[in-house]
């Protein structure tokens, strides 16, 4: 007997893949029970939603510049806009739910909701609530968080379940590579870490120890010829789970998404966190907890870089101490408490 989904849930978020990637697999999870939509801008969400076959509808937004700029005027206007397209979408598609992940395009769909009695889950995934969150949280009915301290910023209505990855992924063609080195893993990010790519090309010449695979961005490749090294402008999800299972140390930013499979497969890992920004606290967390080697705008040179890489090689006490450390700090079972709260709600 074929089941008739009757409750509509929709997701929202965007800027970069970090605030979608966890809603995309609450989707792939709960796809036969809801159905489901998804509300953003036209960053890079849209093609990412685009891949899942999600329907995809676009609202007008706005962010906060904590610099005095004319856009900010303008930003308001488009923030009330979005509030009243998204009021006649939700009013006609008859929303049961609203899940937001961040992002300030998710800010006037959320106040909308609220207006119209449809509730609101909203997902914190850093240690530091940004601005957007704090904008939706009076008018949500339950705040998930990452990380335990979190919880003071949003009082009762705040739960605690981790982060929300599927680590079942398959891929029936797991690429091997054709030598016996270990491999490091370089995760930029979708559009390339300039710090973090400048800091690879100074360094690789004295890897040679290392296999390395370098995801640097989209049109960042640089021509070096090096044997053991590889340079990838962007790689698949699916195939980069595989990549870091595989992984004897891992670099990467201190995006969430990354941060929660490095701590679920254990990864010894060097984490070099975007300068001024969120990342900070998240790589702060990891650092106190002796989960990863943490390298600051100050600490990230081609110096340090290598003597650190070439360290974790031949220390294998302190690749397990950091493996046994990180898989600690991040909640597992992320996305059974969220089904557990939609179901709730919905049920």
């Amino acid at each position: 007997m074929i089941q008739t989904k009757t409750k509509t849930i929709i997701i929202s978020g965007g800027g970069t893949g970090g605030p979608v990637i966890p809603l995309i697999t609450l989707y792939r999870d709960l796809k036969e029970e809801y159905n489901f939509y998804f509300i953003g801008g036209n960053g890079l969400e849209k093609d990412i939603v685009a891949k899942e076959g999600i329907p995809f509808f676009t609202i007008r937004g706005g962010k906060y510049r904590r610099y005095f700029s004319w856009l900010n005027f303008l930003d308001i206007i488009n923030i009330v806009i979005g509030f009243f397209q998204s009021l006649i979408w939700l009013r006609k598609n008859k929303a049961d739910l609203v899940i937001s992940a961040g992002a300030f395009i998710s800010v006037p769909l959320v106040w909308a909701a609220w207006f119209c009695g449809v509730p609101v889950i909203i997902h914190q995934q850093d240690v530091r609530s940004g601005l957007a969150n704090k904008l939706m949280a009076p008018f949500a009915a339950v705040i998930t968080t990452v990380f335990e301290r979190s919880l003071k910023d949003y009082g009762k209505k705040s739960v605690l379940i981790g982060n929300i990855i599927d680590l079942q992924i398959n891929i029936k063609e797991e690429k091997r590579r054709n030598n016996n080195l270990p491999l490091l893993l370089i995760i930029g990010g979708a559009t390339g870490a300039m710090q973090i790519n400048e800091l690879i090309w100074q360094s690789v010449g004295q890897l040679s120890n290392y296999y390395i695979i370098h995801q640097c961005g989209v049109g960042k490749k640089k021509v070096l010829d090096f044997v053991n090294y590889e340079q990838r402008e962007f790689i698949d999800h699916q195939e980069l789970i595989v990549l870091i299972k595989e992984a004897l140390v891992v670099v990467s930013r201190c995006g969430l998404s990354t941060l929660t499979e490095l701590s679920a497969f254990a990864k010894t890992s060097i984490l070099i966190p975007m300068p001024g920004s969120h990342q900070e606290d998240n790589a702060r967390i990891f650092q106190e907890q002796k989960a990863a080697i943490v390298l600051d705008k100050e600490s990230a040179t081609k110096e340090n870089f290598i003597k650190v890489c070439q360290e974790l090689l031949k220390n294998e006490n302190l690749q397990k101490e950091m493996e046994n450390n990180i898989k600690q700090v991040i909640k597992k079972n992320g996305l059974e408490g969220m089904k557990k709260i939609i179901n709730n709600i919905l049920k």
